[in-house]
């Protein structure tokens, strides 16, 4: 399957996706997609950082037979040591905080 369009981010762009919010899915289906012989496939991709989810789950039962996940560039700590899930907490925090404070300094609405 070829690889999906992507825009490489800075590595802390992907904290809100891998911490306290985690991935917001759209269901779609990606270019070039084709159906499974097996069961059901279901293409989701994150709204915010454009990770690729893909299920396939059983027709009858439901059950999720096949889950896989097609990354951005820069998204996974590699060479690094992983964070905590209270490290990514704190680093989202400070995402937010650095945001609301630009909104501070720029004056009232």
């Amino acid at each position: 399957m070829p690889r999906h369009p992507r825009v490489a981010k800075p590595i802390y762009a992907y904290v809100a996706c891998r911490g306290p919010v985690r991935h917001k899915w759209d269901a779609t289906a990606p270019p070039g997609q084709r159906p499974t012989v097996f069961g059901t496939r279901v293409s989701f991709r994150c709204t915010e950082c454009g990770t690729w989810r893909f299920d396939i789950f059983s027709r009858i039962t439901g059950e999720l037979l096949s889950r896989r996940y097609d990354h951005p560039d820069g998204y996974r700590w590699e060479g690094e040591v992983k964070p905590t899930g209270n490290e990514l907490r704190a680093m989202w925090g400070e995402q937010m905080w650095a945001e609301h404070r630009e909104l501070l300094e720029e004056g009232p609405l």
